[in-house]
Formats: C-alpha cells, sequence, structure tokens
C-alpha cells in the first residue's frame, strides 16, 4: 500500500512524484498531539494509517545509520539502514508551501 503524507499541500508519494518514506504517528499522546499542532488539519484525527512523509523533518531527527562494533578489531562500524528511524522526541519541523493562514 502506497501513503501519502498528511500535511497540507504536501504532494509527495502521489503518482509522477516518486517514491518517499513514511512515517506513521506516534503512540505516545503528548506527542502525538505536538505532531497535531504542528501539522495544523482542522478536525483531524490521526489513524493508524496516517503518514508524514520524510521531507517534514530535519536530517539531526532522521537516524540513517546504526552502529556496531567488529568482534575481530573491536573497532565501532556504522552501518547504514534500509529504512531510516526517527529519534524519540522527533517532531515535523519543515513545512514548504504551507498556507499562510497555518504558518506559525
Amino acid at each position: 500500500m502506497v501513503y501519502t503524507c498528511v500535511v497540507p499541500n504536501c504532494n509527495s508519494n502521489y503518482k509522477g512524484t516518486g517514491i518517499l518514506q513514511m512515517v506513521g504517528f506516534p503512540k505516545e499522546d503528548s506527542l502525538r498531539k505536538k505532531w497535531m499542532q504542528v501539522i495544523s488539519r482542522k478536525d483531524f484525527a490521526p489513524s493508524k494509517y496516517s503518514k508524514v512523509c520524510e521531507l517534514h523533518f530535519s536530517d539531526d531527527a532522521i537516524r540513517r545509520y546504526t552502529e556496531a562494533y567488529d568482534e575481530k578489531t573491536g573497532e565501532k562500524i556504522c552501518v547504514p539502514l534500509k529504512r531510516f528511524r526517527i529519534q524519540n522526541l522527533a517532531v515535523p519541523t519543515i513545512f514548504k508551501d504551507f498556507p499562510t493562514y497555518l504558518s506559525h
């Protein structure tokens, strides 16, 4: 199933735009409310299918590598992840083409 981003005026993952990784809303209530506040959609209640695309997260909020140790040499190795991870308390912060009446 291909998801689309719930952020207003975001056209990611629509036909012809290329595929981006999507992030589901957090289960923790306080963090979920922060996400809903910054997305600013009137009367919006996210479901388990509601997603936000990777374009709305800063680089420091996304973890694309994991660290591992080589048992033989004891060196730390950075291993790329197949799918990135969002940092624990990350909130979407990048909103291009956001309607001016919703901008903070």
